[in-house]
């Protein structure tokens, strides 16, 4: 007003878990109303409500129903009064709106991983932390410090194509240390040589792989199972999976050739991340999560009295259920490690050995 800033609107946010349901004026007349079904995961929000919003209610517009791409960013609004049109976005690699248009193009606040934005700064809400596209950075540290991984503000490991975060808690750190480590201790004193520094690299790539969509809810992959799926079944569907990833990797090097290297190395990957899950994710016949604490143990190979936990579930949506620093966690963690570095010291010299014609190809 010349003298002092006046706000504009003050407006409130009413939420039910992780999704926000209405935005109502200052007045508390409705302003925006939002329509949740299953997100990704399948369930009301196990994936933070990514892909789960149906329709978007405007006071002013009407109801327009949500379309999106296979990564949970919505593409486009269609009005459901007539089915034409009223919103479209497209976005840059890191989730910055490259192009919008249509009626609802500023009215709709989600876009991109369905998470809100705010107009005034560009930032997405994700929950725990808020980001900003433009920049392809969290503002804020993660809130597990370095057990997310070393770049503490860095986005999906820089990988958001391919990549999503549900929440803000993108949690890499254990499967790259453990596998890191392992590869380390498998080939000592010879992982410097230049074959196996071509190798680690897509071993870690291909066992972060596993945790992105199309993947992450497989549950087979990870040791957990659905709610509706009976335990005794599950354990045999995770060890049917290993067996075939396995059978990949064998296959691929009786063959040896650029391709077929490149294929085994993707499948050790994901067998890595597959066999850390499951000391992530194992639970006691009667839902407990101290196994290791009280020498209930067991391996991928051998799965003894453990069973994948149920997600969501037992295993709750939006963290690791094992706190990170606990005597439980370092026991898990150790025994990983243990796994992953026997199982290295016979698979990488199989692949060193079939490969070493192909390396850096």
């Amino acid at each position: 007003n010349g003298s002092s800033y006046v706000a504009q609107y003050t407006n409130r946010f009413v939420y039910d878990g992780w999704n926000l349901m209405a935005i109502l004026k200052p007045d508390l007349s409705l302003l925006t109303a939002f329509t949740w079904g299953l997100d990704l995961s399948g369930s009301l929000q196990g994936a933070g409500g990514v892909g789960g919003l149906l329709a978007v209610s405007d006071a002013v517009n009407g109801v327009h129903f949500c379309a999106y791409d296979g990564n949970g960013n919505l593409a486009a609004l269609v009005k459901a009064s007539d089915g034409t049109v009223s919103g479209n976005w497209e976005y840059g690699p890191f989730g910055e709106v490259l192009r919008q248009s249509g009626l609802m193009a500023k009215a709709n606040p989600f876009r991109f991983s369905t998470k809100y934005q705010d107009d005034e700064s560009d930032n997405l809400y994700y929950g725990y932390r808020s980001y900003n596209p433009t920049i392809g950075r969290w503002l804020s540290r993660d809130p597990i410090e370095e057990d997310g991984g070393l770049n503490l503000c860095g986005f999906v490991s820089n990988d958001p194509v391919n990549g999503t975060d549900k929440l803000g808690l993108w949690m890499t750190g254990d499967h790259v240390l453990v596998t890191y480590a392992a590869f380390l201790g498998a080939l000592f004193p010879n992982q410097g040589s230049d074959c196996a520094g071509n190798l680690l690299p897509r071993l870690i790539q291909a066992n972060l792989e596993q945790d992105r969509w199309g993947k992450f809810f497989d549950l087979k992959r990870h040791f957990n199972r659905w709610p509706g799926r009976d335990a005794n079944a599950a354990r045999n569907d995770y060890q049917d999976y290993l067996k075939l990833e396995s059978k990949t990797f064998d296959n691929a090097l009786a063959a040896p050739s650029k391709a077929n290297c490149r294929k085994a190395a993707k499948a050790l990957g994901h067998l890595s991340h597959s066999w850390q899950d499951f000391f992530a994710h194992a639970i006691t016949s009667d839902g407990k999560w101290n196994a290791w604490t009280v020498g209930n143990t067991g391996t991928p190979d051998y799965l003894g009295d453990l069973y994948p936990s149920s997600y969501p579930g037992q295993h709750p949506c939006f963290w690791e259920p094992v706190h990170h620093g606990s005597p439980e966690y370092w026991l898990r963690l150790e025994a990983a490690l243990d796994f992953t570095t026997e199982k290295y010291r016979v698979k990488l010299p199989q692949w060193l050995s079939a490969c070493a014609c192909f390396c850096g190809k």
